[in-house]
């Protein structure tokens, strides 16, 4: 007798379920691309669920941030951020614990956990094809082999007189830790370029966006809000901005200072923002 009760209040709990799920599709939680959401207080069915193993290709990241017993099910509450727009189904990135069991020994199928990742990019703004290579066009003239002959002869003086400081220069810098601009500067460059991997590129801007958010203070503010502050803010919204943008149109037409774009990180010491592993290559300061 206790068991089919459990097995009835089982079945109750899993129809409550999918008739709020269905209930809900207009009101579904939300967020926008590399922006993270939670989702609280979500009843599910036992067994005792976990996170599966991300996998890089996955277009959203799932965490579990706490769990609490509730009846025969599980209480949840559970962050996502979306690293493509669309529409996501959570629960295909949640799996049983090892050895849980649900009520009376049987675990219950999830109803769908279903949320929306939304782009700031304007509708049918993609990224571009790769350019097809083309032949260069070939130098030729008296006016040109001039032009060529003057460069070079200012070059070599160039680096007559110069070539003693510049070494003494390289040494110098060198031998200083370096700054978080130069860690973001082959970062911010492979994202211009399309070449960030997804995983890569949402680290990145969360690394970002939790810098700026302790340094302005906002906290206390939701998600949204803190990143509308941001993208306005004279420091932080060039970059978070220009990242934004290039996730879906690598390749400006306009051309991008990087110098500008990382002058707020010049004066920071490299660690002070959690970033992605960044290729070993030497970064002009």
């Amino acid at each position: 007798m206790r068991i089919l009760s459990r097995s009835i209040c089982a079945a109750v709990v899993l129809a409550t379920l999918l008739a709020a799920a269905r209930a809900s599709a207009q009101d579904r939680p939300s967020s926008t691309v590399g922006m993270p959401a939670v989702i609280r207080d979500l009843v599910l069915p036992a067994p005792e669920l976990e996170a599966a193993p991300r996998k890089p290709e996955d277009p959203v990241v799932v965490r579990i941030l706490a769990t609490y017993p509730h009846g025969t099910a599980f209480r949840y509450d559970i962050e996502f951020w979306g690293q493509e727009p669309g529409e996501h189904d959570l629960a295909g990135y949640l799996r049983p614990k090892p050895g849980a069991q649900g009520a009376g020994g049987q675990a219950s199928a999830l109803p769908p956990i279903l949320v929306e990742v939304r782009s700031l990019l304007p509708p049918g703004q993609v990224e571009p094809h790769a350019p097809v290579p083309g032949a260069l066009p070939a130098l030729g003239g008296y006016s040109t082999l001039g032009i060529v002959a003057g460069v070079l002869w200012l070059v070599g003086l160039f680096a007559i007189l110069f070539v003693g400081r510049g070494k003494r220069r390289a040494q110098a810098e060198s031998a200083r830790p370096p700054s978080l601009a130069e860690r973001l500067r082959p970062l911010v460059e492979r994202a211009l370029g399309g070449e960030l991997t997804r995983q890569d590129r949402a680290a990145l801007e969360l690394g970002l966006v939790a810098y700026w958010r302790q340094r302005l203070g906002l906290e206390g503010e939701t998600p949204a809000a803190a990143l509308a502050q941001m993208r306005e803010h004279d420091e932080a919204g060039p970059l978070l901005t220009s990242l934004e943008e290039w996730l879906h149109n690598p390749a400006p037409a306009r051309a991008v200072d990087l110098a500008e774009l990382l002058a707020p990180y010049r004066d920071l010491p490299a660690d002070a923002i959690e970033l992605p592993m960044e290729p070993e290559a030497e970064v002009a300061g």
